[in-house]
């Protein structure tokens, strides 16, 4: 009798509603939770707020950077192509995971030497000569001093990093650092060296495809919305599908506030096991998805989850007592 008192059609469309949400949940807090490590690899460790400048005399900048002396933390970098990026540093910086060897390190330029630090799948590309490897670039060779990747396909690969002092091309650089104050200072420092022309950049990497930064929240604001959307939807659905259900049990003299926490009950179990399909079904999907599969935090997951049911729950809570009091007042 309890079955022909729920309408099949409302609560399946809950059950769709609730199931999609918690794949969705599960896919974009792993984007949120590893989007630095996706932006860096994608950007080839150059990031999303790094200035575009351009210099008249580019040997002149760069010989004139040698005197430069101060205690900020910025890097320098000259793309050539694609997969092929010059460099020069200053302070302690996040760089590209290592496999073999090593990245470089201040002394190494300068210092009258030509090195490369290269992408794993470069590798079958080294020429040995007795206790050092090397790479040819721009005719020359090049001893690699480290090679760098992720357990994962990604742009690092078929990199090529070089110390921009031995070689420069081009008068178009960018300045980079921590954040965006360190680009700030480090263009201080630079415009006392030679004129310095900011560029404005075309929109590059996933963070400016999707909209979103570390100091934009366009993004995490669409995500809350839908969770409220979602939130509203699911309980319309849910205590419509049971109304037929209620009206009986009211006029059976069963009280509002047992009515209310039977129901809410309800919930919760199919909550709970909509949750858990969610997180099954979004983990099957998320090799194909991302190739970046680092370690989550599974108790985040659970408050995230936890939060939205307890929303549920509590607007289902006052969703019903509003209804009960208007249809049966």
């Amino acid at each position: 009798m309890e079955g022909k008192q729920i309408n099949k059609k409302y609560l399946g469309v809950f059950i769709s509603i609730n199931l999609v949400f918690m794949i969705f949940l599960n896919l974009i807090y792993h984007y949120f939770q590893n989007f630095n490590e996706i932006e860096k690899s994608n950007m080839l460790y150059i990031n999303t707020y790094a200035q575009k400048i351009y210099v008249e005399d580019s040997h002149e900048f760069v010989n004139k950077l040698k005197k430069l002396d101060i205690q900020e933390s910025f890097i320098i970098w000259q793309k050539l192509s694609e997969n092929l990026v010059g460099l020069l540093y200053w302070g302690n910086l996040d760089f590209p995971p290592i496999i073999e060897g090593r990245f470089f390190t201040s002394s190494d330029f300068y210092s009258n030497r030509r090195l490369a630090v290269i992408g794993k799948n470069l590798m079958s590309h080294q020429l040995k000569e007795e206790s050092a490897s090397f790479i040819e670039l721009f005719g020359d060779q090049y001893e690699i001093i480290g090679v760098v990747g992720h357990d994962f396909p990604s742009n690092l690969d078929n990199t090529v990093y070089f110390n921009l002092d031995s070689n420069i091309f081009i008068d178009l650089f960018y300045i980079d650092g921590k954040d965006s104050t360190a680009v700030t200072l480090a263009l201080g420092h630079l415009s006392q060296l030679v004129p310095v022309k900011t560029i404005d950049d075309s929109p590059h990497g996933i963070g400016r495809l999707f909209g979103y930064s570390d100091k934009n929240y366009k993004f995490k604001i669409v995500c809350i919305t839908i969770s409220l959307v979602a939130i509203f939807l699911s309980i319309i659905f849910f205590a419509n599908a049971y109304f037929s259900q209620i009206t009986v049990q009211h006029l059976l003299g069963i009280s509002p506030q047992r009515i209310i926490s039977n129901l809410v009950l309800k919930l919760l179990i199919w909550l709970i096991i909509l949750l858990l399909i969610g997180k099954l079904v979004s983990n099957m999907l998320l090799p194909y998805l991302f190739v970046w599969q680092a370690g989550i935090n599974p108790i985040h997951l659970i408050l995230l989850g936890t939060v939205y049911m307890f929303g549920q729950l509590l607007v289902i809570s006052f969703y019903l007592y509003v209804k009960l009091r208007r249809t049966f007042s």
